[in-house]
Formats: structure tokens, sequence, C-alpha cells
């Protein structure tokens, strides 16, 4: 592979993984607001864990698509149960 298609990919993964921040912001501030509201802390925690893993994803660690597929899975787990 080419030097320039490996800096293509990286630079991918890393708007990809602002935009999951961005994700992850969003779900923490809202599942906030509906906590305080007497809502569920789902949104709070699924928010918190994908900002983890897309600062992960940023530094180039495998993790962060692991720990995103474990949230993935936890929330249709808790789709599935309700």
């Amino acid at each position: 592979m080419s030097s320039n298609g490996f800096v293509a990919g990286v630079i991918i993964l890393r708007v990809y993984a602002v935009l999951l921040i961005a994700v992850g912001l969003s779900l923490a501030v809202g599942g906030s607001y509906l906590l305080k509201l007497g809502g569920s802390p789902y949104y709070v925690v699924a928010g918190a864990v994908v900002i983890v893993s897309a600062v992960m994803l940023f530094r180039r660690s495998a993790e962060g698509a692991y720990i995103y597929g474990l949230m993935l899975l936890a929330t249709l787990a808790c789709s599935l149960w309700e």
C-alpha cells in the first residue's frame, strides 16, 4: 500500500472519530437533560461510551471499534428487553 493510501485512511478514520465525538456529546448532553426529567441514564452512559470509543479510534486504537460494537450490542439487548 502506498503511503498516500495510508495517510488517506488515517484522515478518514480521524474524521469519523470526530463525527462520533459529536454524536457522543449529543447523546450525553441530551441524556443529561432527560435524566433530570426522570428518564433513564442510558443516553448519558451511551454518549460517554461513544466518546471514549471515538477518542480511541482517533488515536488509531482498534479497541475503540470493539468498545463501540459492545455498546451497540448492549443497546440491542436493552431494546429487546424493553
